[in-house]
């Protein structure tokens, strides 16, 4: 015997036939009923679909018009029509009505998904982590379907009025100067992409944005999907310190240097007491139940090329396709920056120059599309070694797409060894010399 789900079909006729006496109520029912699909009766389906078509084409909503659209496919449509608007007596209930319309369809869509999940779980390769995702994606996607607010123009226009006002208050500085100045900042419910080849001293850069970001009290959640946790760590205590160097740290570390990594560990612990850090979430679901779960200022993801999805293994494109589009809305459902590290495809060596374009995106043109900015870096000393000995401590920062600006370029100080960026190559340079990794 089929399974009965959830339905009542009185209110599903309640609600038809208040809007067919009453059409300009279809706004009001429509808070609560956002697709034919939430009707349980395929009649009041086609009925709810033929509605929204005529007021979608400015056209009247009566018996007589809907029972033209319906036709033929429905010969006796205009008898069950009338007999809608018989059982009115009142449009005073409608948004009580409409919202149990919604509630019952949210019953029915609990249980197939639960349904759904049950014949997964007999699978071999369906492990409990699978399960508790798949009851949290599933659910948290009927859990979306809300009333919607009406909209009022009067309240937008305060609340944009405020934020301007305000200085901005969606607006996060990267914390380097040269960089805000050429990018303006991100902005809350935006993407930002870092890219670059390998040895662009990408992942530096977002290291560095980590340490700039952590300075102003930022919450901050990152994925590190190439290195760990500890190597993320040991490179922001050689940012943090006055004169570490990464290859020491890795390997060698002097009496001193032992002595100053231990000065900065109540820094670290105060500095970084908002950063989260995850080196062993590699699949998508994971990472937007993360995200959900902390609720950061801003998510760094290094980098979106080794995150798994599923159905997608064979179709890089698909899966960075699915990547931005969950990222594109759980940075503007959750008000959230995001910073998403991406490579670039071999193309930009083969150009003369090497600086990287738009086109140079590994994967899918949906990076470019769906991102607020891309920055790319460029670091020319990479390509030709044996240019003048100063262009070792200089990276090009392209910004290759502005949403709300132009696009440019700036030149920055690198240190490689120190992990870190600077305002000018010349500030780079200077402290390299301080450190004694080059001659005066």
């Amino acid at each position: 015997m089929a399974q009965a789900y959830p339905h009542d079909l009185e209110m599903e006729k309640s609600v038809l036939g208040q809007i067919i006496s009453n059409p300009y109520k279809y706004e009001e029912a429509s808070r609560y009923i956002h697709s034919p699909s939430m009707f349980y009766s395929s009649d009041h389906q086609v009925i709810w679909e033929a509605i929204t078509e005529l007021r979608n084409n400015n056209r009247p909503v009566d018996v007589m018009t809907i029972s033209a659209e319906l036709k033929p496919q429905a010969d006796d449509i205009q008898y069950y029509l009338t007999g809608l608007l018989e059982d009115v007596y009142t449009t005073g209930h409608l948004a009580t009505h409409a919202n149990e319309i919604l509630d019952k369809w949210m019953l029915r869509e609990c249980i197939k998904a639960s349904n759904k999940i049950i014949k997964s779980i007999d699978h071999p390769a369906y492990k409990g982590i699978h399960a508790v995702r798949d009851i949290q994606e599933r659910f948290d996607n009927i859990l979306s379907i809300s009333p919607l607010d009406k909209f009022d123009i009067s309240n937008l226009i305060d609340s944009t009025t405020e934020s301007v006002m305000s200085g901005g208050s969606n607006i996060v500085k990267f914390g380097l100067g040269v960089l805000d100045n050429l990018t303006g900042g991100m902005t809350r419910g935006e993407i930002s992409v870092v890219a670059g080849r390998p040895g662009q001293f990408k992942t530096t850069l977002v290291v560095n944005m980590v340490s700039l970001l952590s300075s102003h009290g930022h919450r901050i959640l990152v994925f590190n999907r190439e290195m760990t946790n500890e190597e993320m760590m040991k490179k922001l205590f050689v940012i943090e310190s006055e004169s570490l160097t990464y290859s020491r740290v890795r390997d060698n570390m002097s009496e001193d240097d032992a002595d100053q990594w231990d000065d900065l560990k109540p820094l670290i612990r105060k500095k970084y007491k908002n950063l989260i850090m995850h080196d062993n979430i590699m699949d998508l679901e994971g990472t937007i139940a993360e995200i959900k779960k902390v609720q950061p200022d801003i998510v760094i993801d290094d980098y979106i090329g080794l995150i798994n999805v599923r159905g997608c293994s064979d179709d890089r494109k698909l899966a960075i396709d699915t990547i931005m589009q969950k990222y594109k809305w759980i940075a503007k459902n959750c008000g959230l920056c995001l910073i998403a590290v991406s490579q670039l495809n071999r193309k930009v060596e083969m150009r003369q120059s090497g600086r990287p374009v738009l086109s140079d995106l590994r994967d899918s043109g949906s990076i470019e599309q769906d991102a607020e900015m891309v920055l790319f870096t460029h670091y020319p000393y990479a390509k030709n070694p044996n240019a003048d000995a100063s262009a070792k401590y200089s990276v090009e920062l392209i910004l290759g797409k502005n949403r709300y600006g132009n696009p440019g370029s700036v030149d920055v100080g690198i240190l490689g060894d120190r992990c870190k960026f600077y305002e000018t190559p010349e500030m780079a340079t200077s402290d390299a010399i301080q450190q004694g990794l080059i001659g005066v």
